[in-house]
C-alpha cells in the first residue's frame, strides 16, 4: 500500500469515528430537518394546536435545571457545618450539567377558551436539549421551542411536578414541545 491509500483509510477511519460519537446529535438534527414539524422565525406567534385544547391532561411548559453549586449546597444544608455539607456535596452523583422539567407553569385550557385565541406566545428559536423523563427519571435529548409565554394563559393550580433533589432553576427560559403548537 502507497502513502496515499495510507491517508484516505486513516481519512475514513477518522470520518466514521467522529460520526459514531456524534450519531446521536447527528441523528436527532437530520429527524428535525427532514420531519413535518412546523418551522417558525424569531417573533412569531405560537398557537396551541386545536387536538389539545380538549385533552385532559395538563399543556407542560418547562425549564432547564442545574446541579446546586458548593456554596448553594451549603446554604440549603445549612444544619451542616462547612465540612459536614462539603463532603455530603462531593457523593453526590449528578445525572448532567443541565436539564429540562416541568416549570411549574402549565397551560390553562379553560383560560385559552374564555380568551377565544389559541394564542400562547411568542417563538423565541429551537433547541436540542436534555429532558428528564418524569416516571422513570431517564435522561434523553428532544428538541424544544424556547418561547415568551402569554401570562394570561398560565394555570393558577400548583402543578405536580417535582424540582429534582440538589438542582435549581439554571435561568428563566421558557419551553415547550414542538409537536403542541402551530401559526395557526
Amino acid at each position: 500500500m502507497n502513502k496515499k491509500n495510507i491517508l484516505i483509510a486513516a481519512t475514513a477511519v477518522i470520518i466514521t469515528l467522529l460520526i459514531l460519537v456524534f450519531a446521536t446529535d447527528l441523528s436527532n438534527y437530520i429527524s428535525y430537518y427532514t420531519s413535518d414539524m412546523e418551522r417558525f422565525d424569531a417573533g412569531d406567534k405560537l398557537n396551541l394546536k386545536e387536538e389539545f385544547l380538549s385533552k385532559d391532561y395538563s399543556i407542560s411548559t418547562y425549564r432547564t435545571v442545574r446541579p446546586l453549586t458548593m456554596d448553594e449546597y451549603e446554604i440549603t444544608h445549612y444544619m451542616f457545618t462547612k465540612e459536614e455539607a462539603d463532603e455530603k456535596y462531593k457523593k453526590i452523583v449528578f445525572h448532567d450539567d443541565f436539564f429540562l422539567v416541568n416549570s411549574f407553569q402549565d397551560i390553562d385550557r379553560v383560560k385559552i377558551k374564555k380568551l377565544k385565541s389559541s394564542y400562547i406566545g411568542i417563538y423565541k428559536n429551537v433547541q436540542l436539549l436534555k429532558c428528564q423523563d418524569p416516571s422513570t427519571r431517564n435522561i434523553f435529548k428532544h428538541f424544544v421551542y424556547e418561547i415568551n409565554l402569554n401570562k394570561a394563559i398560565i394555570s393558577n393550580q400548583d402543578s405536580i411536578a417535582v424540582m429534582p433533589k440538589n438542582y435549581t432553576w439554571a435561568d428563566e427560559k421558557l419551553y415547550i414541545d414542538p409537536s403542541q403548537v402551530s401559526k395557526q
